[in-house]
């Protein structure tokens, strides 16, 4: 599919690469280096700090959580079966146990929130929580999610456009309005002789945790061209934008939290959350992986370019968003034909490269 980049200079020190217009643009990457200054589950990672409860609502608060802090201590229809004693960074690191639900759900499921909250809320950790990490791929955001809606008073698509996309002026929304459907590539799904291609393990056995993980509610690209979709709520998996706006909310956190004078953060909230959590083989997607608090962490496996501070977020189909802390600088890749996988591709490798090789 077609591809541009045009490279920009703007305040001395800002440079971007990548196309203008729709939401999910075939093959965009974007790259942002601030001069002052995380798929929707990056987003989603912007750790809260702790205030006393009577505070945590009244106007003009921040709104902070420790990552120590138990769950049931904050949401409290979620600490049946022990779950009440989880640290809030176990839910954060994908230690939690609760990567699927057992009990079957038809793919409307994904759209109502209560019905999917309450099935978690039944669930049993699948493993001893913390004693590994499974990639929570549709849940960490109902989890984390319902976490920012007790916390805030906010569900987390309106957490996230009135406390970061707005003030960022990002075009990136967590349940997109019909208004916006025009801007909207349609998702074209890997064939299955792609699938074949890219490696033996990219077939997922129905049997397997990722397996399991991915099927209930069943899960399939053709549902990110529905309407039901894009308007829900679904915050691990269905944030609409294009890459500049992902590169943009990446920035503010390559700059320690800051951004054009919009704080998203502490620098030292921002540290916490790229210590390694977790530095082994994922039972969920059985590969080497080093998670922080929400995102990934590079690695030999995963390297995100070539300083070891940079870390972000891998999508279904290859999307990937980087913020690069030693650098300072960010990156996005979106595309709508998607490769198999769920940690990203390489189509964006020589445009990285480029970028690498210009600072």
């Amino acid at each position: 599919m077609p591809f541009s980049c045009r490279p920009r200079s703007r305040n001395g020190r800002q440079h971007r690469c990548g196309t203008h217009g729709r939401l999910a643009e075939v093959n965009e990457v974007s790259c942002q280096q601030g001069r002052d200054f995380s798929g929707a589950r990056a987003a989603l990672s912007r750790i809260l700090r702790h205030q006393p409860p009577d505070q945590l609502l009244q106007p003009g608060r921040h709104f902070r959580v420790e990552r120590a802090e138990r769950l049931g201590l904050l949401v409290d229809n979620l600490a049946q079966h022990g779950k009440g004693r989880l640290p809030v960074h176990y839910l954060l690191s994908h230690r939690a146990g609760l990567a699927a639900i057992r009990q079957p759900l038809p793919t409307e499921a994904f759209y109502d929130w209560d019905r999917m909250v309450g099935a978690l809320a039944a669930e049993t950790p699948w493993w001893e929580p913390g004693t590994t990490s499974g990639y929570h791929a549709m849940t960490f955001g109902y989890l984390v999610g319902e976490l920012i809606r007790r916390v805030s008073g906010k569900t987390p698509g309106r957490f996230f456009r009135d406390e970061v996309a707005l003030p960022l002026g990002c075009d990136f929304h967590i349940g997109l309005p019909a208004g916006e459907d025009h801007r909207v590539a349609q998702m074209v799904p890997p064939t299955p002789e792609e699938t074949a291609a890219a490696a033996p393990s990219a077939a997922v056995d129905p049997q397997s945790l990722l397996g399991k993980v991915m099927s209930n509610p069943p899960l399939t690209p053709a549902l990110a061209n529905q309407r039901a979709w894009r308007a829900a709520e679904i915050p691990a998996a269905n944030g609409h934008g294009n890459a500049r706006s992902a590169a943009r909310v990446m920035a503010a956190l390559a700059r320690g939290g800051v951004l054009d004078g919009v704080r998203l953060l502490r620098g030292e909230t921002l540290g916490r959350a790229i210590e390694a959590q977790f530095d082994g083989t994922d039972i969920v997607l059985g590969l080497p992986m080093r998670w922080g608090l929400g995102f990934m962490l590079a690695s030999d496996r995963l390297p995100m370019g070539p300083n070891r501070r940079a870390f972000g977020h891998g999508g279904w189909g290859g999307s990937l968003a980087v913020a690069d802390a030693d650098a300072r600088v960010s990156w996005a890749y979106v595309m709508n034909k998607m490769s198999p996988g769920t940690t990203g591709d390489s189509r964006a490798a020589r445009v990285v490269a480029a970028l690498y090789g210009a600072l």
